[in-house]
């Protein structure tokens, strides 16, 4: 699975880098949801540069929200497979830019069937 990753300060264009990474597993009570689309915003580049108050170790991987798919979904849950939605995620845990993402953000939102996938992430 790919994943943009960051491995050093500098501006996003620079320091955002494709890499391969394993798929994730959820752990109990998380969703997987494949990324269908995800967005770099503000503080994304905040932490590309290495100037956000919150930005992780290095290297990690960037993105604050994504939309997509559900892969993988606890029994219990009220989410389904194959169910679309929306993961937007707080403060020091970016991750969204990738293939595959886990559904670790605030409460995760359904979004609706007939979504433009560039617009769903916002």
């Amino acid at each position: 699975m790919r994943a943009w990753q960051v491995q050093g300060a500098g501006e996003p264009i620079h320091v955002l880098h494709a890499i391969d990474v394993e798929v994730p597993e959820p752990s109990p009570g998380q969703l997987r949801i494949r990324v269908t689309a995800a967005g770099i915003g503000l503080p994304d580049v905040f932490m590309c540069r290495g100037t956000y108050p919150l930005t992780p170790p290095l290297p990690f991987t960037a993105g604050q929200e994504a939309a997509g798919v559900v892969t993988a979904a606890p029994e219990a849950s009220a989410v389904s497979v194959a169910r679309q939605m929306r993961d937007h995620r707080v403060g020091s845990q970016p991750g969204a830019a990738r293939e595959d993402d886990l559904g670790a953000g605030q409460q995760p939102v359904p979004i609706f069937e007939r979504t433009n996938w560039n617009s769903a992430p916002s």
